[in-house]
């Protein structure tokens, strides 16, 4: 797939800009160079903190800290350093779940780390991955919205900008609906059930 580089130069081709060959200082596109370095970093992250992309899905047996909190939870485990955006938390064959309608809290994310009364914890998350491992939907998206967030800077007009925000929520539910296929749906057996309602 493409770099970001590669990415970035097909959102400018789609707005009218000049293309770059490196983020920060071009002597060529000096302005688009600068605009790609302050927002596409941020703009990838955001997106893929958006929604569980499969292409970006891993999963992590997380490293416990030496260090205990010192709260209610009496285990602190790291988060991946390329963490986006939690999935899911397993401890053994169990999902962590702050959903169990008790009000008791089985974890919370601080910064990077995750505190829990549970031990062994598999970590299923969206990572930051490099742009070599997006598929094509996720590319596609991530130049709609590099195209609707940086419309303004170029000076093209607000109809432009509507345009291309139609385009980028067209492109984003197209993408959200065929990763969503790809997956099964979960079916919960009855022991499931009945730990849900414990």
């Amino acid at each position: 797939m493409s770099t970001s580089i590669e990415i970035w130069n097909m959102a400018c081709m789609k707005i009218g800009a000049d293309r770059i060959t490196a983020f920060g200082v071009d002597s060529e596109a000096q302005m688009e160079a600068e605009l790609g370095a302050t927002i596409y970093k941020m703009e990838k992250r955001a997106l893929l903190r958006m929604y569980q992309w499969n292409c970006a899905t891993r999963r992590q047996a997380l490293a416990e800290l030496a260090d205990a909190p010192p709260n209610q939870f009496s285990h602190a485990f790291a988060l991946p350093d390329d963490f986006i955006r939690l999935i899911e938390l397993r401890a053994g064959d169990f999902e962590l779940t702050n959903k169990n309608g008790d009000g008791v809290r089985k974890y919370v994310i601080e910064g990077k780390t995750v505190l829990t009364n549970e031990t062994n914890i598999i970590c299923r998350y969206t990572a930051d991955i490099d742009e070599s491992l997006f598929d094509a939907h996720l590319e596609e998206v991530l130049v709609a919205k590099l195209c609707f967030e940086s419309i303004y800077a170029i000076g093209q007009s607000a109809s432009a900008h509507s345009t291309f925000g139609q385009v980028y929520e067209g492109k984003l539910n197209e993408a959200r609906t065929t990763d969503a296929l790809e997956n099964p749906h979960v079916v919960l057996k009855t022991n499931q059930l009945n730990v849900v309602r414990r």
